[in-house]
């Protein structure tokens, strides 16, 4: 951490048949970008965040906060990582905001290596202490200070969309023991 106890880290791994990279997301992530957020209604200037990072060739980090109004992307800072910084750094990103119409809510995405093809095994990067600049609205959770614990099962040898949905109290496939045959069923 760079303040506080904790921070967060990404990094990317290997999968028995795919690359996956490590990822924060404010909303939830789908096919035309990031859906719902929280609410958020001022105008800041800037984010500020301390990361340390260490990039593998071929491959970006990226730090995206969007604001959006009525469902509508109105603005977006972006940063993007290559390379190597073993120690944290403070930077600021500017939200290109502008003054009509306000925000009413935001939506991020954090990851350690590209979105898409390729990743690259081993790109990690780790935040702490995000900062928005010229309001007095905080970012949430901004030293990644709370932490809730969450659990799922797994059907050996299948993945399921939990993942994308252990932040909401209800996961999307289940063990049963409403069989047709044997001890359980999805």
């Amino acid at each position: 951490a760079y303040h506080g106890l904790y921070a967060a880290q990404l990094t990317t791994v290997q999968t028995p048949s795919d690359t996956m990279f490590g990822g924060l997301f404010i909303g939830s992530p789908g096919n035309q970008g990031v859906n719902g957020g929280i609410p958020y209604t001022v105008q800041p200037d800037s984010i500020s965040v301390y990361v340390k990072y260490n990039i593998q060739p071929n491959d970006t980090a990226f730090f995206i906060v969007a604001f959006k109004n009525s469902g509508n992307m109105i603005s977006m800072a972006v940063k993007t990582f290559i390379g190597t910084q073993l120690t944290y750094k403070r930077i600021s990103i500017a939200t290109n905001l502008p003054v009509s119409p306000v925000p009413d809510s935001l939506v991020a995405i954090i990851s350690c290596s590209n979105l898409d093809p390729p990743r690259m095994p081993g790109s990690t990067l780790t935040l702490d202490s995000i900062t928005m600049i010229g309001t007095n609205q905080p970012f949430p959770n901004p030293s990644f200070e709370n932490w809730t614990p969450k659990t799922s099962e797994e059907p050996d040898n299948w993945t399921t969309i939990n993942f994308g949905v252990a932040p909401s109290s209800q996961l999307s496939a289940t063990k049963s023991t409403n069989v047709y045959n044997g001890t359980y069923a999805i």
